[in-house]
């Protein structure tokens, strides 16, 4: 029964780290990898599964010692009852002779003329006696070479009782041991991982901060920059009215003058100064496309890097349970109040366990 008690304790552990391991598996596509905690996980279901094999053949082998302990039982204890049996009819034939043998005593007259031959019919009589004593001796004998047999069958039976006990109570051990340091381990891989996770996810939403802000900037320049090229439009529009005006003079004044070639200097500045802006404002728009390409990579990957958390979060606070004869994974308020420390989003959810 005590070894079956430990069995049902491992069923529980178990089914813990099965729905621990399912539970990951709905982590997003890109960050199902093969983890330092996934790790542990097969390491610990591994050796869970092979404690629960070596228990069974225990159980197995116990109870195979029970039944021949059980078997030798019957064997001493119908003995003791038959020799009790016998003794008992024993006792009452040795009363019964005595009586008989004092009667025959006193109703049977002495012997007459001498020792008898042997040949006499009571010579015969003693001679089938010793015969029949000889025999009974060697019944008695018998039995009781019998009885000390079955005796130190019984004792060797004992002894193996007794070694297949300490060697059962020394692999209950072994395996409590070894299951107790793998699910120490896989605790200690999903909090390092929680951990990992944490900064990660704080990294992220501080690039994702230095990105936004980046973007509000890239568009405020940009709508400075688009201010500047709108006010180029005027000047230009001067200088080609100015030209439009001077073509208008006469004949003999249609000659390259300072005026002209200032006027042509200044819309050439304009000009080149009006190209610089829409060179920027182009590079300004693929900059701010590279930023908001940037921000919404970040949010995916911040989304992704939350379910993780929280997918491990929910691993780490709950716990093995038996309730109604069935394993369930149940909520630990002690780590539930350290994990809402760690993400006041974070909303633990409790299933049971699916049947391995």
């Amino acid at each position: 029964a005590g070894r079956e008690g430990e069995q049902g304790e491992k069923a529980p552990p178990l089914g813990l780290c099965t729905w621990r391991l399912e539970q990951r598996e709905k982590r997003p596509l890109r960050e199902q990898v093969r983890d330092p905690v996934e790790i542990a996980l097969e390491e610990e279901k591994a050796i869970l599964l092979e404690s629960q094999k070596k228990i069974i053949e225990a159980i197995r082998r116990t109870k195979v010692m029970i039944r021949d302990l059980n078997e030798t039982l019957k064997q001493v204890q119908l003995d003791i009852e038959h020799k009790f049996q016998a003794r008992n009819v024993d006792e009452m034939c040795l009363v019964s002779t005595e009586r008989s043998m004092q009667a025959v005593v006193e109703r049977t007259p002495p012997p007459k003329g001498g020792l008898a031959t042997p040949r006499s019919p009571r010579s015969a009589r003693q001679a089938r006696h010793q015969v029949a004593l000889l025999e009974s001796t060697r019944n008695e004998v018998s039995r009781q070479q019998e009885a000390e047999r079955m005796n130190q069958s019984a004792a060797a039976q004992e002894e193996l009782a007794k070694v297949l006990r300490d060697e059962v109570a020394a692999l209950a051990q072994r395996c409590e041991q070894v299951v107790t340091e793998a699910s120490a381990k896989s605790e200690k891989r999903m909090q390092e991982r929680v951990h990992e996770c944490q900064v990660v996810k704080r990294r992220l939403e501080s690039e994702l901060r230095e990105t936004l802000n980046r973007i509000d900037h890239t568009k405020v320049t940009m709508s400075a920059t688009r201010h500047h090229i709108k006010a180029l439009a005027e000047p230009i529009d001067l200088t080609s009215a100015c030209a439009s005006w001077r073509t208008q003079r006469a004949a003999k004044e249609h000659i390259n003058d300072p005026v002209t070639t200032k006027l042509q200097q200044h819309r050439i500045t304009v000009l080149h100064a009006q190209q610089d802006l829409m060179g920027h404002h182009q590079a300004e728009k693929t900059n701010l496309k590279e930023l908001q390409q940037r921000r919404d990579r970040l949010k995916e990957d911040l989304r992704d890097k939350t379910a993780v958390l929280h997918i491990d979060l929910n691993c780490l606070t709950h716990e093995a349970v038996r309730l109604n004869g069935k394993s369930w994974a149940g909520v630990s308020n002690s780590k539930l109040t350290r994990a809402m420390k760690m993400d006041h989003a974070f909303v633990p959810g409790a299933v049971p366990l699916s049947a391995r």
